[in-house]
């Protein structure tokens, strides 16, 4: 299967297969949003900037795809989805004595890491809430 498509107006498109697959609506942006921070790939004083234009630009997405439905059901699975990081904080604050950190395999100032988790698991924590808020 080729990962190069044109669209019907024209455009080209790239896909990467290797990353497709089943899951629920919203989900693969729930991931991408805090692990672009967590992995430093992004500024956590930005994330909620982030967080709205993943939303937007997925939602667009599905518009265009044919889908119909309403788009804060969207919004809530994506918040939703912010509950599989629970795991996460305990994992990070155990290894916070630890010499060195590492971001996506790459060292990294102690102090900026977790700054930036912190208010990455602080967005995490909001939105999750959202969800159950409903």
């Amino acid at each position: 299967m080729s990962n190069v498509i044109r669209r019907p107006d024209g455009e080209i498109a790239l896909l990467d297969w290797a990353f497709a697959g089943d899951g629920a609506l919203g989900e693969d942006i729930g991931n991408y949003i805090p692990d672009a921070v967590f992995d430093l790939f992004w500024p956590a004083e930005r994330i909620g900037e982030l967080a709205e234009t993943c939303v937007s630009s997925y939602l667009d997405g599905l518009r265009e795809g044919g889908w119909g439905g309403d788009p804060a059901v969207v919004l809530r699975a994506v918040q939703a989805s912010m509950v599989k990081y629970a795991w996460l904080l305990p994992l990070v604050l155990s290894r916070a004595s630890d010499v060195s950190h590492g971001a996506y395999h790459q060292q990294v100032d102690s102090r900026r890491l977790f700054q930036q988790r912190g208010l990455a698991f602080s967005f995490v924590a909001e939105w999750a809430a959202a969800a159950l808020r409903g």
